[in-house]
């Protein structure tokens, strides 16, 4: 499976959550390479992890975006970096109003 690795650390990170109740953990998905960018079967799908976990989806910002915003064809640019880090962000302390 695509994301069997994802999957299967899924369960690491819904154990230490709850044997660490106050310290929150997050699954972040891995950006699809270049050539798999429109393809839908590269996308992460958090209904597939083997245990329930809190996820940061990067493949979901990555849709549709120019192939130049890839520094290689895994490695993204600072422009697709910085989207990620608010995300995470907003995760970790989200907006109010939002």
């Amino acid at each position: 499976a695509e994301f069997q690795q994802q999957s299967d650390f899924s369960c690491v990170v819904r154990d230490f959550e709850r044997h660490f109740p106050d310290i929150k953990l997050f699954l972040i998905s891995h950006p699809p390479p270049t050539d798999a960018l429109d393809d839908p079967v590269h996308h992460f799908d958090a209904t597939k992890l083997k245990c329930d976990a809190n996820v940061l989806d990067r493949t979901i910002v990555n849709k549709n975006v120019p192939k130049d915003w890839y520094w290689d064809t895994q490695h993204v640019l600072s422009i697709l970096n910085e989207e990620y880090n608010h995300q995470m962000v907003e995760k970790i302390c989200p907006l109010k109003g939002h």
